[in-house]
């Protein structure tokens, strides 16, 4: 498993640089929503690195190398799951050292990265059941929409949650990690099945 996560992060060794020179631009701007959509945004490398892997023809590859196809899927799940950490880790980094950080303020980029997770548990079963290259422009459509309709997600939550308590936002937060787990579960065995079909 560990030599799958870095076989996926030399393949996006550019994409990442990317995403990096996209970080550095959101510290000098200092935009709240530039935080949350660099979450969402961050689930393009898993998908990204399942379309390098079908033009190398990985797959073919992999057949031939001690890989189970739980290793193979699983792989991407935990790419997935490590992207969207760092990219949850550098927000809240960032929003310490620009203006401070409520719990209120962690709490809505930790939604977001709960949202990023569950995009991730729809597209990825798609992309192994369907080809990432078919699945993949598609994938960054929804991925750029659902990131810029994080703008208005604080909006959502007040208009839901008028009176802001600790306990209210911990159990919001506590539904949701739950709910982004089973999600994710689901997917993997969804996802597993898919591969075995089409190889």
């Amino acid at each position: 498993m560990k030599g799958l996560l870095i076989k996926d992060v030399y393949t996006m060794t550019r994409e990442i640089k990317y995403l990096l020179a996209l970080a550095l631009i959101i510290v000098f701007i200092r935009n709240d929503f530039l935080l949350y959509f660099i979450i969402v945004y961050s689930t393009v490398l898993p998908v990204s690195s399942l379309a390098y892997d079908e033009q190398a023809k990985w797959n073919k590859l992999a057949d031939m190398l001690p890989f189970t196809p739980s290793q193979l899927v699983g792989s991407k799940y935990l790419f997935a799951l490590l992207s969207i950490a760092a990219a949850t880790l550098f927000s809240v980094a960032c929003r310490f050292l620009t203006s401070g950080a409520s719990g209120y303020d962690i709490f809505m980029l930790l939604i977001a990265a709960c949202i990023a997770l569950l995009l991730e548990a729809i597209q990825l079963p798609i992309m192994f059941g369907l080809g990432p290259e078919r699945g993949r422009i598609l994938f960054i459509i929804v991925t750029v929409v659902i990131a810029c309709s994080a703008y208005s997600i604080p909006e959502i939550l007040n208009s839901i949650f008028t009176i802001q308590t600790d306990m209210s936002l911990i159990g919001l937060l506590s539904g949701a990690v739950a709910a982004v787990f089973l999600a994710n579960l689901l997917s993997l065995q969804i996802s597993k099945t898919l591969y075995r079909r089409r190889t």
